[in-house]
């Protein structure tokens, strides 16, 4: 798909790079969407701003759009989803081999205590009374 520079400048060509990063595609696959190396889509990022910001425009998006969906479980009561988010955005206080302590834990018991906690939770947020 081998296309002169000024497509990918143009409206079509910024809608193509940025929908192939938001879908994760990485350089080299890009790069061979383009018809070019991945040395040359590196060099047309160094030197065209609008390239640059379309590729990371496109993954910003589906960045946030996933952390926003692992918030939601977690918040919604989804105990590994908690799990997740706690260890990598709380690390030092729930993360790995905290204490290297090994707790078991019924994960019963923790429903039944994330429900009772979400009783009067709207959207899975609690509503300060």
């Amino acid at each position: 798909m081998k296309k002169d520079i000024e497509f990918w400048l143009g409206e079509n060509g910024i809608c193509l790079l940025e929908g192939w990063a938001r879908n994760g595609l990485v350089d080299r696959e890009i790069a061979r969407k383009m018809g070019v190396s991945t040395k040359e889509l590196v060099r047309l990022r160094a030197e065209n701003k609008v390239i640059a910001t379309s590729l990371s425009k496109g993954s910003e998006v589906v960045n946030l759009e996933v952390e926003r969906a692992l918030l939601n479980k977690a918040l919604a009561g989804d105990v590994r989803a908690c799990s997740y988010w706690l260890k990598n955005r709380m690390g030092a206080t729930w993360g790995e081999g905290k204490k290297n302590e090994v707790v078991t834990v019924d994960e019963k018991d923790v429903d039944a205590e994330i429900e009772g906690l979400l009783d009067g939770a709207v959207d899975g947020r609690v509503i300060e009374e």
